[in-house]
């Protein structure tokens, strides 16, 4: 495919002080690469000048400001958006055009939810309506709704992900799995922040499991689950079940799956998502070969899948994992590995996809110019 190589183009960024507390910075610093590599001039930029101090995975920020900001013939909203102002600016004065990019559930997070549950925080508008908007393929569903609450045209863009931050700091071969594990220690890892990533269905699934064979689950671990200590609901449903009952089950602060993994906590991980079928976990738990009973669609011949919130089918995955996971698992990393694939910042398609969503902009905004 053809590129607009003299295009300069804007991501914005902040500094990479939480780069390992959200998912959304790690695919800022994937794009940006994907795009250099593919031969766009990109860069990264910030507004705030005490941030551009800083460095973004030893990559520089650029300060963007109301007088530079025009050098940029696209500018990407990415890990943070630009002040609305700034964008007016900008659009007012045909100085490029502006994107914003969703790689998180925003209509149902920062549109629904906090219309039902956080009354008084601020809300979170793109006014002026950008240009265009690009969201991950899990979002597909709310494309209509995004365009019609800010006027502008939503495309589907790939998802990404690399195995780099895994491992950067952990080997593969203290991380992958192999048949010395504790298979029968049990992990759930979801965040517990919203609804669409829960430890609810998967405690069900292990409940399941544990009535009919309590010699399958050795241990097992809610990560992530003691923000939910002083909920009275989630404390009376945990302590109705038998797991629980017979000290089998522990909640826990939540921890990155390397730290879990090299303390010996998750032999096995059961996880749950609403909405949210692409995660880092699945990816994750896939490239090193961990058994993983899950409810994306996406994988559902990978790994142990079960539909929706069928805890009783879940049940039966995780008792499939449990017996028979070590018999192939080497078979079984292998074909998972091609699969992940599939979202690799290097895989062409991706890149691709990326460029055909640039070059669509070239064609309708600034070509015309």
């Amino acid at each position: 495919m053809n590129i607009s190589q003299d295009l300069r183009i804007g991501i914005t960024c902040i500094d990479d002080k939480k780069i390992w507390s959200n998912g959304l910075h790690q695919n800022v610093y994937h794009l940006f690469n994907m795009l250099r590599e593919a031969g766009y001039g990109v860069e990264l930029v910030c507004e705030s000048a005490n941030i551009c101090k800083g460095t973004f995975m030893g990559n520089p920020l650029n300060h963007l400001t109301m007088d530079n900001i025009g050098d940029y013939d696209i500018i990407i909203e990415a890990s943070n958006t630009l002040m609305d102002h700034t964008v007016a600016k900008y659009l007012q004065e045909d100085k490029g055009v502006a994107v914003t990019i969703h790689y998180g559930n925003e209509f149902l997070l920062n549109t629904v939810v906090n219309s039902l549950y956080y009354p008084d925080q601020a809300a979170k508008t793109f006014m002026p309506p950008r240009q265009a908007m690009w969201v991950s393929p899990h979002f597909e569903f709310s494309k209509q709704s995004l365009e019609v609450l800010n006027k502008t045209e939503v495309s589907v863009c790939p998802y990404i992900w690399c195995p780099f931050f895994l491992l950067y700091y952990n080997s593969e071969e203290v991380l992958s799995f192999n048949e010395d594990w504790e298979i029968g220690n049990v992990s759930i890892l979801e965040s517990n922040l919203y609804y669409v990533k829960t430890c609810h269905v998967p405690m069900l699934i292990m409940e399941e499991l544990y009535n009919q064979d309590k010699s399958l689950i050795n241990e097992s671990y809610v990560f992530g689950s003691t923000i939910l200590n002083k909920s009275k609901t989630f404390v009376a449903f945990a302590n109705d079940l038998e797991i629980v009952k017979d000290g089998k089950m522990s909640f826990e602060h939540r921890y990155k799956l390397p730290h879990v993994l090299k303390k010996g906590y998750a032999g096995t991980i059961v996880s749950h998502q609403f909405y949210n079928a692409l995660n880092y976990l699945q990816l994750e738990a896939m490239y090193l070969g961990i058994p993983f009973v899950h409810n994306s669609h996406y994988f559902k011949d990978h790994g142990y899948y079960y539909e929706g919130y069928n805890a009783k089918d879940g049940a039966k995955q995780l008792e499939m994992a449990l017996k028979t996971h070590k018999n192939n698992y080497e078979y079984l990393k292998e074909r998972d590995r091609k699969r992940v694939y599939d979202f690799h910042p290097e895989n062409s398609r991706n890149i691709e996809g990326y460029a055909r969503l640039i070059e669509d902009i070239v064609s309708k905004h600034i070509v015309k110019k």
